[in-house]
């Protein structure tokens, strides 16, 4: 397939976030987690679409990762350490 045919990775993204509402935040769960061959169970945000969004600490998906975010109300913020277990949350 030629270049121009296919989109970037932001076109792809794009495609699946823009105009979706955040309708739950939780962690993976355990059961994902072991699944995928990962020990840390990042912070998952659900979408009005039925799709849902997680960081992984590498482009290839070899473990979770961390969440960062900024502006707004809050200003600067991080979804870290990415296990639960370290807060002692559960998914509510």
């Amino acid at each position: 397939m030629s270049k121009d045919k296919r989109k970037s990775p932001l076109a792809v993204a794009a495609g699946h976030l823009v105009g979706m509402r955040i309708v739950r935040v939780s962690y993976l769960s355990e059961e994902d987690a072991a699944a995928m061959g990962w020990s840390q169970r990042p912070i998952v945000i659900e979408l009005s679409s039925g799709g849902y969004v997680y960081a992984s600490c590498d482009d290839e998906g070899n473990d979770g990762g961390s969440l960062f975010g900024g502006g707004g109300p809050l200003g600067f913020w991080t979804g870290s350490p990415v296990s639960s277990e370290w807060w002692g949350e559960d998914n509510e």
